[in-house]
């Protein structure tokens, strides 16, 4: 067990004892409950009751500190697995777990310090650990913020998430999130979000505390504006050893995006749409993407079914040997995409997303989905959710790619806890069979998390 495992362990026992005295009852006028959030960096626990949160330092009160943490175990089996470009699978069965500690130090209302220390291991994995998997004990964020009224300066090891994670997440499925060594400025007003930014990912190396600062050859920049139920951003990626096919070399991409989403009634929608420009080794970048998401939601029927539907459209290369590299970059993305499975991921498809939700229970969930894969050009291949191609479009003339049913039954006790289990399958389209990917790929998921 790892010195950060042991001293969570410690504080969690801290928080527990804390938690079993009693706490003055809210008044009227109190501010609304702060809640967990995706980003821990930000939540807001000032003025909370909660043990190990909005601790004072000094008689003023101006220093105070939060301190709060997870620890996740999340088991993972495959079946038919498949390894590489040939028609070899292996079965595989792991256990992937994650301590985490962080500190929220707020120094006056202006100034703010906020560390992150995380630990990912997995056991008994048969193929060596990849950079997402495994690093002993590392620093994922550590920044300074300041603030001068509206306006927010952020410089540090940070996460990013923008909207719905589409292009920049925190990549929570896999064992080791995504930050980055970045500086943000963040301009807020009553209705409306401006941030500015620009960093470049953080790399991984097993060890202790040795990931190394501004390491990273791809840099990326951006701006992102917010509004009531819409997003609109410009995000500028340059990479210099990107690959696409057979070539190798410097990437300098653009995207410009847009978001709409919101409720109306029963109706819910999330819609989004990208267009990318720039150059690829002599190559110039044009490619686009559509994406969608509707539900419809049966208040006053048992459960409150909600039915939805998501359609992506995204492009990819219409000819290899001409000067225009249309395959979309999803850059940043969440792991699972498409699915706990995260087989496929977003480039050169047309994908349908059918799904259904039921609420069992006030506290149990399940939701139940299928997504149909097809190629949306036939001259480029499939790829995996971190862009690395997994199929050659050789000769195939096929497009369809597969069906994945997906099972997710999640529990949640309280706000803190979170159980999950998922049982996904891909069963092989033409395309996939014409790879030599002949077997429906099982997939199994236990996952528990706890947050303090």
């Amino acid at each position: 067990m790892t010195k950060l495992r042991l001293f969570i362990l410690a504080t969690l026992l801290l928080s527990l004892s804390c938690s079993a005295q009693p706490k003055p009852p809210e008044t009227e006028k109190s501010k609304p409950k702060p809640a967990f959030k995706l980003l821990p960096s930000e939540e807001d626990w000032s003025g909370s009751k909660r043990p190990l949160k909005d601790m004072a330092f000094d008689r003023t009160g101006r220093v105070r500190l939060s301190l709060g943490g997870s620890i996740r175990f999340q088991h993972e089996s495959y079946k038919n697995q498949i390894f590489d470009g040939t028609s070899r699978t292996f079965d595989d069965s792991y256990l992937l777990n994650r301590a985490t500690l962080h500190g929220d130090l707020h120094l006056g209302k202006s100034t703010r310090l906020f560390a992150d220390i995380h630990s990912a291991l997995p056991i008994d994995l048969q193929l060596p650990p990849s950079p997402i998997d495994r690093d002993e004990l590392f620093l994922h964020q550590a920044f300074l913020e300041q603030r001068f009224r509206n306006l927010a300066l952020r410089v540090g090891r940070q996460e990013l998430h923008f909207g719905s994670g589409r292009l920049i997440s925190v990549r929570e499925g896999p064992n080791i999130r995504l930050s980055f060594d970045a500086a943000r400025l963040e301009l807020n007003l009553d209705n409306w979000e401006l941030t500015a930014f620009w960093g470049r990912p953080t790399q991984t190396r097993l060890g202790e505390f040795n990931n190394p600062w501004l390491s990273d050859e791809r840099w990326l920049s951006g701006l992102y504006s917010r509004s009531s139920h819409q997003e609109y951003y410009l995000l500028i990626l340059n990479d210099a050893r990107a690959s696409f096919g057979e070539r190798t070399g410097r990437e300098q991409r653009a995207t410009l995006g847009g978001r709409w989403f919101g409720e109306s009634g029963p109706w819910d929608y999330n819609f989004e749409a990208f267009y990318q420009f720039g150059s690829f080794e002599g190559q110039t970048i044009r490619a686009w993407s559509v994406a969608s998401d509707t539900g419809y939601r049966f208040e006053n029927l048992p459960g409150r079914p909600r039915l939805g539907l998501k359609a992506n459209i995204i492009s990819g290369d219409t000819d290899p040997a001409d000067t225009t590299l249309n395959t979309f970059n999803a850059l940043f993305p969440n792991g699972s995409y498409f699915g706990e499975i995260a087989l496929i991921g977003p480039s050169n498809l047309i994908n349908l997303h059918p799904n259904t939700s039921f609420q069992l229970t006030q506290k149990l969930e399940l939701e139940a989905r299928v997504d149909f894969f097809w190629r949306y050009s036939l001259l480029d291949g499939v790829y995996t959710p971190p862009g690395f191609l997994l199929r050659e479009a050789g000769p195939s003339r096929a497009s369809f790619i597969g069906t994945q049913p997906d099972l997710t039954l999640t529990y949640k006790p309280g706000e803190q806890w979170n159980m999950s289990l998922d049982y996904s399958l891909f069963i092989p389209g033409d395309f996939m069979k014409q790879q030599a990917v002949n077997d429906t790929i099982h997939f199994t998921q236990a996952s528990l998390k706890y947050r303090f």
